[in-house]
C-alpha cells in the first residue's frame, strides 16, 4: 500500500530478513517495551526455530525509506486450529494516532481472507497499562479471554532465612537434583526425558486454548537457542525419572536480568515444598551471577504465582490475552 501525505511515501511491504530489517524491529520492539529488551541475536534465533508447518509473516511500515512501524500475524504454533491467527502491531508513541494501525490491521484481514483456511478467530495480548491497544483491540471486536500476573523479584533482597528450611526437601523425599548440565554428562536420554517431563506440566499450566505439542525435532532446537542456560535448569529426579523443574532463560539484551522459565512438578509429586526448593536454586545461582532481577508471568489464578509472590516476586503489570471470535459474530449479526 502506497499513498502521498505532506509529501510523504508511505508503505506497507513484507520483513526482508536483512541486518537493517531486524535492527528496526528489535529498534522499535525496545522503544515499546524497554523492560524486556530484545536483540538481533535472539530474534534470528526464534525465526530459525519457528516452525515452518505453520504460517508466519511480518510487514513493515515505511516513512520516506526509514522503518517506523511493524506487525507480525500467523498461526499459533503453540495453539493451534484451523482458522486462528494471532495479530501483533507494534507502533511507538511518537508514530501513534495517525492510521498506522489501523492500516496495518486491514491490510492484514485482507491477507488472511486469501488462505485457504479462513480466519475465524483472532488472537492478540497486550499489557494492562497500554490503554491505547486495549482500545484498539476492544474496537475491533477483541474481548479479553485471560490474565497475567507479571511480577519480578529482586534477588538482592531475597529473604534466604525464610527459605532455609527448604533444602534438602527433595532429597527427605528420595529425590535428587541435578542441573542439565549434570545430567548431559549421565543420562544419554536426557533431552527425550526433559521433553516428556516439560509437556505433562505445561498440560496443568491455565492457557487461553488448548496447546498443540511441539514436535521434538523442533523442541529440541532451544537447546542450541543463545538464551538457553542450562546451568539454571533444575530437574527433581525419582531414580531415573524426571519428576519436577525450574528452569531460567538469559535475557541476552540485559544483563540485569533473568527470564523464569517453566516451574512445575508432576502430579503425585506436588504440595511436598520441591518446587519451591527448586526455586530457591534458581534465585541462588542468579545472585551468585550478580543479577539483579528475576521476571515472570503467570495466569493470575495459577498457584505458582502465588509460591512466587511468597518468594518475594513483587506485581508489575499484568498481560492481558484477547481474541476476536469471528464467527460468532457473523452468527450474532445474521451476516
Amino acid at each position: 500500500m502506497m499513498d502521498t501525505e505532506n509529501d510523504m511515501t508511505q508503505l506497507i511491504r513484507e520483513f526482508s530478513s536483512t541486518d537493517a530489517d531486524c535492527e528496526a524491529v528489535v529498534e522499535i520492539h525496545n522503544m515499546l517495551w524497554p523492560e524486556y529488551l530484545g536483540s538481533t541475536k535472539g530474534m534470528r534465533a526464534n525465526d530459525a526455530n519457528r516452525d515452518p508447518a505453520f504460517y508466519f509473516q511480518r510487514l513493515m511500515w515505511e516513512e520516506d525509506g526509514k522503518v517506523v512501524a511493524y506487525a507480525s500475524f500467523g498461526e499459533s504454533a503453540w495453539s493451534h486450529k484451523p482458522g486462528k491467527y494471532f495479530i501483533y502491531i507494534q507502533v511507538p508513541p511518537d508514530h501513534q494516532r495517525r492510521g498506522i494501525g489501523s492500516a496495518f490491521y486491514d491490510h492484514i484481514m485482507e491477507v488472511l481472507a486469501k488462505r485457504e483456511n479462513h480466519p475465524q478467530k483472532l488472537v492478540s495480548d497486550t499489557r494492562e497499562d497500554m490503554e491505547e491497544y486495549i482500545r484498539f483491540l476492544t474496537k475491533r471486536g477483541f474481548k479479553q479471554t485471560q490474565r497475567q500476573e507479571v511480577s519480578r523479584l529482586d534477588v538482592a533482597g531475597f529473604d534466604w532465612e525464610a527459605f532455609a528450611g527448604y533444602r534438602g526437601r527433595a532429597q527427605s523425599h528420595g529425590l535428587a537434583i541435578a542441573t542439565v548440565v549434570e545430567l548431559s554428562k549421565t543420562d544419554p536420554e536426557y533431552k527425550r526425558k526433559l521433553y516428556d517431563l516439560v509437556w505433562e506440566i505445561l498440560k496443568d499450566v491455565p492457557m487461553p486454548d488448548p496447546l498443540t505439542r511441539r514436535p521434538y525435532d523442533l523442541w529440541i532446537k532451544q537447546f542450541d537457542h543463545p538464551a538457553f542456560f542450562p546451568e539454571s535448569w533444575f530437574i527433581a529426579t525419582d531414580g531415573d525419572d524426571y519428576v519436577g523443574m525450574s528452569s531460567l532463560w538469559l535475557a541476552l539484551a540485559d544483563q540485569n536480568r533473568l527470564d523464569v522459565g517453566l516451574t512445575g512438578m508432576l502430579r503425585p509429586y506436588r504440595r511436598k515444598g520441591i518446587a519451591t526448593e527448586l526455586k530457591v536454586h534458581t534465585i541462588e545461582l542468579a545472585r551468585d551471577r550478580n543479577v539483579r532481577y528475576l521476571t515472570t508471568d503467570n495466569e493470575e489464578n495459577n498457584p505458582m504465582y502465588d509460591l512466587n509472590v511468597k518468594l518475594g516476586f513483587a506485581r508489575m503489570p499484568g498481560w492481558l490475552n484477547f481474541a476476536n471470535e469471528l464467527n460468532r459474530e457473523k452468527a450474532e449479526t445474521g451476516t
